[in-house]
This record gives structure tokens, sequence and C-alpha cells, in this order.
């Protein structure tokens, strides 16, 4: 998979795995074939309330975690450290 190198040397999986609007089962399922298939990039956020979901297909992958690149953002009120425990 052909990657972006980031002005960083982060090496981005070109195309990743989009999971809004998907949850529970569903976003599971998804990105487990999403890996089998060979995605190395899964995006989410913690707005869609699906990283349980991203993070079970994650842990019963096959593909080591070294190999995946997981995008999570977090919304612009939520960056004090108050603000994240809530």
């Amino acid at each position: 998979m052909q990657k972006i190198i980031t002005r960083h040397g982060l090496k981005l999986p070109k195309i990743g795995l989009g999971t809004w609007p998907m949850l529970g089962d569903e976003c599971t399922r998804a990105v487990t074939q999403a890996l089998e298939l060979g995605y190395r990039h899964i995006d989410t956020a913690s707005g869609y309330h699906n990283e349980a979901a991203v993070g079970a297909a994650l842990s019963s992958t096959s593909v080591p975690r070294e190999q995946i690149h997981v995008t999570s953002k977090v919304w612009w009120d939520k960056l004090t450290p108050a603000a994240m425990r809530q």
C-alpha cells in the first residue's frame, strides 16, 4: 500500500477505512474485514462513539499492531484534561 510521508517522517497509509457512522458489531466486522483485505489505516473519533468497536477489531486481528495506523480525533471542546475525563 502506498504511503504518505509527513514532514515529521510519519509513514501514513494513503487509503484508510473511515468508521463513521458505524457502531457496535457492524463496526467491528467492517474493521476486521478491512484489515484482512490489506487496509492498514483506520479512522475513528471519540465523537463517533465506536472506539470500543474499533478496539475490539484491533485486538482480535492477526495483523501486528505496529503495522496499523489509527487516526482518532478529539473535538475542540474536549482538549482539556478535565474534559477528557467526562
